[in-house]
Formats: C-alpha cells, structure tokens, sequence
C-alpha cells in the first residue's frame, strides 16, 4: 500500500527536471510539493498517479494552459489535481495567528463542508477564511 506512495513521489520528482516552458518552470516545484502532499495524504491519489501514463510535465502544461499572466495556488493545485484524478475536491483554508509567538492550532484539518464555496472557520482563536470566499 504505500508503495505507491513513494512510487508516486518518486514520478513526480523524477518529472521536474523534463518540464518546459517560463510558465511552468514558475510554477512546478509548488505544484509538485502540493502533489506529493497529496499522495501522501490519499493512497488512492498517489494510486492514480502511478498507474496513469500521464507525466508530470503534462500535468504541470495542463496547469498553466490559458491562465494568461496570473494563476491562484488554488487554481493550480485544483487543475494539478484533476489532471491525474477528475472529480477529486481541493479545499484551501489559510490561518492568521495574531504574533508568531501563538500556538499554531492543534485541532484537526476541519472536514470539507458539502459546499465549499460556502466554508467558514471551524476552529477557535485563530481568523480562518476559505478561499472560495476570494472568488
């Protein structure tokens, strides 16, 4: 089971080096820490990762394809996503700590809510917002 955890890691940092382009060379080490993130968080993404003949320098094309002079990390990591697994959700929430003296919270990543574009924060004492509120 986790091997194809460290398969997929080992596909996606193996692909860094034949990506091409200004775009997507801005744009391929966040988009492969995002990925590995993910693997690493779902065995059934790193799963698709491995067994797709898709490469890593397709996904990362497929990212920047018609952003024009501006992309969101969430467009990014949402297209990076759906390239290997349509359908998958991404879900972002940023955390303001009021000093970098505060505890980052301990409370678990709150649960997606069924509408995204809807989330609100689900912790106490931090501010939270969902980027689907930006949009």
């Amino acid at each position: 089971m986790e091997e194809f955890v460290s398969k997929a890691i080992e596909k996606i940092e193996g692909g860094l080096s034949s990506v091409k382009g200004q775009k997507e060379n801005v744009v391929k080490r966040p988009v492969a820490d995002a990925l590995i993130s993910f693997c690493r968080q779902q065995e059934e993404f790193a799963q698709a990762v491995v067994q797709s003949e898709k490469t890593f320098a397709d996904c990362v094309a497929h990212v920047v394809a018609g952003c024009g002079n501006a992309l969101s990390d969430i467009e990014a990591y949402r297209k990076a996503v759906g390239f290997w697994f349509p359908g998958a959700v991404v879900d972002m929430v940023l955390t303001i700590r009021m000093s970098e003296f505060e505890e980052p919270a301990k409370e678990a990543v709150p649960e997606v809510p069924a509408k995204p574009e809807k989330a609100k924060s689900q912790t106490t004492g931090n501010l939270e917002f969902s980027l689907f509120d930006l949009l």
